[in-house]
């Protein structure tokens, strides 16, 4: 239409449809660090999520959104409790 979008709008719109919903307050912004997580749990690779929210320097998206991987943590948790011998009297305790 050729007219500049308040920049306040996305967030405004977005609080208000929620509102509607009857959903609880999330910030728009969170959406963005929800799909990431959503991506990574699903193993997409860092570099189509570079791609995906629009960093040119993968270095960004380790740092912003490395906290958020967790599926090889787990992968190596399981590696470390299949060679742990745990099956010791009193272990399932620990």
């Amino acid at each position: 239409m050729g007219e500049i979008i308040d920049p306040d709008y996305i967030t405004n719109r977005h609080r208000d449809l929620l509102r509607k919903a009857g959903l609880p307050h999330v910030r728009f912004h969170d959406l963005r660090h929800s799909c990431v997580g959503l991506m990574m749990a699903n193993e997409v690779p860092m570099e189509r999520i570079r791609d995906w929210v629009g960093h040119s320097d993968i270095r960004t998206t380790v740092n912003t959104y490395g906290h958020l991987e967790y599926q090889s943590k787990k992968k190596t948790a399981k590696i470390i409790q299949k060679s742990l011998p745990l099956k010791m009297a009193g272990a399932a305790n620990l």
